[in-house]
């Protein structure tokens, strides 16, 4: 092989974009969240909005957690029946 080929594969691949760090979320934003949950389940966009601003998250992280927190108290429900 030649130099200039040998030079193609050393070359380093760019780099993949990086992921935002995990956001460890504080146990009064869960607290909140979940309160918030007991007696709405489903958050318009507007509450999301107003949530995440009150507690300092995106309303990405509010969509996600609320997520969560759906998939767990399901699932205790779940458990409980058997």
């Amino acid at each position: 092989m030649k130099k200039d080929q040998l030079s193609l594969f050393s070359k380093s691949q760019p780099s993949k974009k990086r992921r935002k760090s995990r956001t460890a979320f504080t146990n009064q934003q869960i607290y909140e969240l979940e309160k918030r949950f007991l007696y709405q389940k489903y958050l318009t966009p507007a509450d999301r909005d107003e949530i995440a601003q009150s507690l300092g998250l995106s309303n990405a992280q509010v969509n996600i957690q609320v997520s969560k927190i759906k998939l767990a108290m399901k699932n205790l429900n779940v458990k409980k029946d058997d």
